[in-house]
C-alpha cells in the first residue's frame, strides 16, 4: 500500500509528501526522526514476478550511486529490503532530496543557458566514466535543475560498468543508442549518443527521429542512420554551428565514429558556448575558449 503523510512504515522516517510515481514505485519526501534531515525515499512493491526487473534496477541504482561523491550526481544513502516468506516484497531506497524541476519542465529559454546545462551534464558524465560507469539513460527527466540554479543528474537504475552486455533492451526510445537497441556492449560512447539525443531535444524541443517500428510491433525497432538526422539549425536557426555538428557527430550510428570520449564533447561544448555568447553580443575573448565551471 502507498505510504501516507505521517506514516512510519520505514522505521526512523516520517513521510512528508509524495514527490512522484514510477512503473512500480513511489518516491516520497521523508524526514529522519532522529536528526530532522529530509530525504527522498523510493518505495517499491514487488506485486508479481514481472516486477523483479524493477527490484533489480532499484538495487542497481543504490549500488551505483552509493559510490559517487560529486555534487552533480544524486547520492544514495541506504537500501532496505523487506521480506515475506523469505522473498523480497518491498525495496526502500533512501536518497538525496533534490529540490527543483527536471529539465523536461525547466528547459532554459536561451541557447547560452541550454549549453551551460549541457556542459554540466557532460561534467557529471565525465565523473561517471572516470569511475568506470556508464549512465545509459540520459534524458530530460533524469536531469534536475535545482532551486538554487545548480544541476543534478539522477536515476542510475540502468547504469552499468563499462563494457556490460545486457540481456534485454534497456533505455528510452527517444534517447536510446543503437548498441542498446541491438544489445551490444554499453560503453562511454553510449552515453555520448544519449547526450547527443538530449542536446537535440534541448535545442529543437523535439526528439531525434531515430527509432521506428518496421512492422507495427515493439519487437521490430531499428536505429536511424545519420542521413536521417535533420540538422538542428533547420529546426532552430539560433543553434551555433559548433553545437549542430557536435549533435550530428554524437548521433552517428557506429559508436567508433562518434567523438572519442566525453572530454572531446566537453571541449566542443565550450566552442558552442563561445559562439552562442558571441552571437548574443557578450564580451568574450577572441580565440578558442577554455573550460569554465
Amino acid at each position: 500500500m502507498p505510504l501516507g503523510a505521517g506514516d512510519d512504515d520505514m522505521p526512523g522516517y516520517r513521510v512528508l509528501g509524495t514527490l512522484g510515481t514510477g512503473a512500480a514505485s513511489t518516491i516520497y519526501e521523508v524526514v529522519d526522526r532522529n536528526d530532522g534531515k529530509r530525504y527522498a525515499l523510493k518505495h517499491l512493491h514487488k506485486r508479481s514476478p514481472s516486477d523483479q526487473r524493477f527490484v533489480e534496477q532499484a538495487v542497481n541504482e543504490h549500488e551505483i550511486a552509493a559510490q559517487f561523491d560529486s555534487p552533480l550526481l544524486r547520492k544514495s544513502y541506504k537500501l532496505v529490503r523487506k521480506r515475506s516468506m523469505l522473498r523480497v516484497t518491498q525495496i526502500m531506497l533512501v536518497m538525496e532530496l533534490v529540490e527543483g524541476k527536471t529539465l523536461a519542465d525547466a528547459r532554459p529559454s536561451t541557447m547560452t543557458g541550454m549549453i551551460r546545462v549541457l556542459k554540466g551534464v557532460a561534467r557529471a558524465v565525465a565523473y561517471m566514466h572516470r569511475h568506470n560507469v556508464v549512465h545509459a539513460d540520459l534524458k530530460p527527466i533524469n536531469v534536475m535543475i535545482t532551486d538554487g540554479g545548480g544541476l543534478k543528474v539522477i536515476d542510475f537504475g540502468q547504469s552499468c560498468r563499462i563494457g556490460t552486455v545486457k540481456d534485454r533492451i534497456q533505455g528510452t526510445i527517444d534517447y536510446i543508442a543503437p548498441e542498446q537497441l541491438y544489445r551490444g556492449p554499453i560503453t562511454p560512447l553510449t552515453d555520448i549518443y544519449n547526450l547527443g539525443a538530449l542536446m537535440f531535444w534541448c535545442v529543437t524541443g523535439q526528439p531525434v527521429p531515430r527509432a521506428t517500428r518496421e512492422d507495427g510491433t515493439k519487437s521490430k525497432l531499428r536505429a536511424a542512420g545519420s542521413s536521417e538526422m535533420p540538422d538542428a539549425r533547420v529546426i532552430n536557426p539560433a543553434t551555433p554551428a559548433a553545437l549542430a555538428t557536435l549533435i550530428r557527430d554524437c548521433l552517428l550510428k557506429e559508436p567508433s565514429f562518434r567523438p572519442a570520449d566525453i572530454e572531446q564533447v566537453r571541449a566542443r561544448l565550450n566552442m558552442a558556448l563561445y559562439q552562442s555568447q558571441r552571437a548574443d553580443g557578450e564580451n568574450v575573448p577572441e580565440g578558442v575558449p577554455g573550460e569554465e565551471g
